[in-house]
């Protein structure tokens, strides 16, 4: 049975044409449990939250879920074949025709660890390269598949593209993300979810994506600074002012030009952001985030947030609730 998760809000289903919509399949081999994908599932879901034109929208399956019916969805769609370092893909012949089918008709084929053995007897065969497991060098070699260097961790070339574990996979979709969004992005996506060490590691979604929209401006992002390490205690727009040398009407000035936005309305969102996070990822009480996001009353947190996300508190946390159990029960 097929698995489908719209990994942004408001994502259109996975049959969707919009050009803008990202379609990635994760299909593994028979009777291995979806939770084995998770870990690329988090770094898609983890893209859309961070990038702002991301749209990916997820879709599980094994090979032998219901057929593939209208091809045309399939050609806009990345389909990651997740095998693993211990065991090459063994499929029937019908089952390995409908591999056969999927590579043909999607836009990007990426085979993941065992998977490279799909290859095997393909019209892609002789004209593929492919990043292989030490596990399996010397089976595909008899194959007759192409093995790149042993230092080839992962390879992107045209559609057919490899990486020698699902390890490996998460270094290729990075790299992805650094052609599709550029290396700002992939940079801070890897920051994100612990993968690279670096100065964007720690940085909210929000503010990745102000200093992304600010150009590099050094003042914007001095002030940003400033702004995410006072969240709990926060400081005027004047004292901020003052620890950046410029007067409040010239850091205004500044973010208007930039941003189009105020330095506080800038500095209240960084704070519902951070309220956002604990109130879906926590079980603190209301009264506790809003001591802990600066603000003076739990009613002035539910103001602010309702501001920014037309929701609730209230309404966020059962939402992210019912999100979870949902996923457990899937």
């Amino acid at each position: 049975m097929s698995y489908l998760e719209a990994l942004k809000p408001g994502s259109p289903a996975v049959t969707s044409t919009r050009p803008d919509v990202q379609g990635v399949t994760i299909i593994l081999p028979e009777g291995v449990p979806r939770f084995h994908a998770q870990v690329l599932a988090e770094l898609l879901r983890a893209a859309n939250e961070l990038i702002s034109e991301a749209d990916y929208m997820l879709d599980m399956r094994h090979l032998s879920d219901a057929p593939i019916g209208d091809p045309t969805p399939w050609r806009q769609r990345m389909v990651i074949f997740l095998g693993d370092i211990q065991s090459r893909w063994q499929t029937d012949r019908a089952l390995w025709q409908r591999a056969q089918q999927i590579m043909n008709l999607s836009q990007t084929s990426v085979l993941v660890g065992g998977a490279v053995f799909l290859l095997s007897g393909s019209a892609f065969e002789q004209d593929t390269t492919l990043a292989i497991h030490p596990n399996f060098t010397l089976a595909a070699g008899e194959e007759g598949l192409q093995a790149g260097a042993p230092t080839d961790l992962y390879l992107r070339e045209g559609r057919i593209q490899s990486a020698i574990s699902p390890l490996a996979a998460i270094k290729l979709l990075l790299d992805h993300f650094r052609v599709a969004h550029g290396d700002f992005s992939a940079s801070a996506l890897a920051g994100y979810v612990g993968i690279d060490s670096g100065p964007e590691q720690a940085r909210s979604p929000f503010a990745l994506d102000i200093r992304r929209r600010s150009g590099g401006d050094r003042v914007v992002a001095s002030c940003l600074d400033l702004m995410e390490q006072n969240l709990e205690n926060p400081q005027s727009i004047h004292d901020i002012a003052r620890q950046l040398h410029v007067s409040p009407r010239q850091l205004q000035r500044r973010f208007m030009n930039v941003l189009k936005e105020t330095p506080l309305a800038i500095y209240r969102v960084l704070r519902a952001e951070k309220a956002h996070e604990l109130l879906t990822r926590t079980s603190l009480p209301l009264a506790e985030v809003a001591l802990v996001t600066g603000f003076a009353t739990p009613s002035h947190l539910t103001r602010c947030v309702k501001q920014v996300y037309s929701a609730t508190p209230r309404d966020l946390r059962h939402r992210a609730f019912r999100l979870e159990q949902t996923r457990q029960v899937a």
